[in-house]
């Protein structure tokens, strides 16, 4: 059993698939992948990747990876790589910022940690991530106002208005000198604490503790089902990060409705510098007796 991320990896059903990536990802980088996902594996029973070369150009190559389960589709991925090195010629820059302010020493909070067991060295068998959301804020449209956290005693903010900052990182740390574990790092930490972003800014409970309450203290959830349709995570950066350094997350969710939701994320390092950025769709199903803490129409 993997008793580290760098291990959890290479528990690859498909031996080819880690050569498939190594030879490619030098001196390549790897700015977009996109997951669609179709159907639950059972985490019991072998997966089979099927890696296939969709094109392979001077700039980009991309490569397409199909996962299935007893001969059943998982998901379908496509991963593009492009040439490495300084760029060369003028270019447009522009960056952004973390929209909020939240930081965090340590984590102390982690909703990932009833699922761990260490053992005596400090070894477990994942979840090889940590996370602690923290309290929600609201960005008003105008910048002449100031930031505020959510729950003060000015006006209820639309949910299209709430950032919702989460502190991640790999845990224990990435031992590997190769740079792309940090980006596959990255990729890991980019799909959690996305679905739970709709819920929260309509205040139906997920199935977790209140922001800053224990883990213990989860409340039950008001649906019958939810999950990932698709996942596109764009790097905007391969180097200058580690994953398993205190790295910045921050949701928000521009549309829900019909049983979907659209949800847009940032990560940034610790210092602040951007990462990636990314754009998730989910699906949920509430309870017939589902309610809003905010009195959102259900």
């Amino acid at each position: 059993m993997a008793k580290t991320f760098e291990e959890s990896l290479l528990l690859q059903p498909d031996p080819a698939l880690a050569s498939t990536f190594t030879n490619i990802h030098t001196p390549w980088t790897w700015p977009l992948t996109k997951i669609h996902f179709l159907a639950g594996p059972n985490p019991r029973k072998p997966i089979t990747l099927t890696v296939n070369t969709v094109s392979s150009g001077r700039r980009f190559q991309v490569r397409s990876v199909n996962v299935s389960q007893e001969g059943k589709p998982m998901c379908f991925v496509t991963c593009t790589f492009m040439t490495g090195g300084a760029w060369k010629g003028k270019s447009m820059k522009h960056t952004t910022s973390r929209a909020t302010a939240g930081r965090l020493a340590h984590i102390t909070i982690d909703d990932l940690s009833p699922g761990r067991s260490p053992d005596a060295q400090g070894r477990h068998s994942g979840p090889f991530m940590a996370f602690q959301r923290l309290p929600l804020v609201v960005v008003p449209h105008s910048m002449t106002k100031s930031h505020r956290l959510v729950g003060s005693s000015e006006p209820k903010p639309k949910p299209e208005q709430i950032h919702a900052p989460v502190a991640c990182h790999i845990t224990p740390a990435i031992t590997s000198s190769d740079p792309f574990m940090q980006v596959l790092g990255i990729l890991s930490l980019s799909d959690y604490h996305v679905l739970d972003f709709p819920p929260t800014v309509h205040a139906i409970p997920f199935g977790l503790a209140p922001i800053g309450e224990p883990v213990e203290k989860m409340q039950l959830p008001h649906f019958k089902l939810f999950t990932s349709l698709n996942h596109t995570i764009h790097f905007e950066r391969n180097d200058g990060f580690r994953a398993d350094e205190m790295t910045y997350v921050e949701v928000t969710g521009p549309w829900a409705s019909d049983g979907r939701a659209v949800m847009n994320s940032k990560i940034f390092t610790e210092k602040g510098s951007l990462i990636a950025t990314c754009v998730q769709e989910a699906y949920y199903v509430l309870k017939d007796d589902a309610e809003s803490g905010i009195g959102s129409k259900l």
